[in-house]
């Protein structure tokens, strides 16, 4: 009764491992066909204006305004903590 169960034991998994292999095979094999569908060409919208010689001030719309900030002192403290200050 042992000797079929460690025979079962070995031969179980290798038979698994075996009809996954197999399966993996088939499928690389023959891979199904895919369907061939036109493809409608894509419209495209365009306006356009038509432009005098001049001088124009582009408008750009963005997510904010940057804007510098006036330059900032740094503590004596921090400056010495960073070594970048006299001892």
């Amino acid at each position: 009764m042992n000797y079929l169960r460690s025979i079962l034991r070995f031969t179980v998994p290798l038979l698994i491992l075996g009809g996954c292999g197999y399966a993996a095979w088939w499928l690389l094999a023959h891979p199904p066909e895919q369907e061939k569908k036109s493809v409608p060409a894509p419209l495209v919208r365009v306006e356009g204006t038509v432009l005098r010689k001049g001088l124009y001030e582009p408008r750009v719309r963005s997510q904010g305004t940057v804007r510098p900030q006036p330059p900032r002192r740094i503590p004596a403290a921090a400056e010495d903590q960073q070594g970048n200050g006299e001892a």
